[in-house]
């Protein structure tokens, strides 16, 4: 878990680098939140990595990437949520925005093509931290 929690804080901080221009301040949340996150996308995917080989492997890094997003936009629209009270948007879809926001961005401007072998060594280095 330590180690899926360091891992979490860095993608949180990679995560704001890349987005933090199109988010603003809200981004924080994700930095903040990034170790949870972290933990939740780990205790949800490593096991299946583990289970599986070859190209399947690849297609669990891929969707850790994107539940990664989902949890790093939620707390992007959550905390856009909680902060900002303008009549101009129902409040619950301050969330809904961010977390489609975040995967558009993932996706359309390219980084999964970064984050994807990122994601893949993320799984790899926690399977040989897990045997030892």
């Amino acid at each position: 878990m330590i180690y899926s929690l360091g891992f979490g804080a860095g993608w949180g901080l990679l995560a704001y680098g890349l987005g933090a221009k199109a988010l603003g301040d809200s981004a924080w949340a994700g930095v903040l939140l990034g170790p949870l996150i972290g933990v939740a996308v780990g205790s949800m995917t490593q096991r299946l990595f583990e289970r599986v080989q070859g190209n399947r492997r690849g297609l669990v890094a891929l969707g850790s990437i994107y539940l990664g997003a989902i949890l790093f936009g939620t707390a992007v629209g959550f905390h856009d949520f909680v902060t900002r009270g303008d009549a101009h948007m129902a409040q619950p879809a301050r969330i809904v925005e961010a977390i489609i926001s975040v995967l558009w961005a993932t996706t359309m401007t390219g980084f999964v093509l970064l984050l994807w072998p990122l994601a893949y060594l993320s799984h790899w280095i926690l399977e040989r931290q897990l045997d030892h």
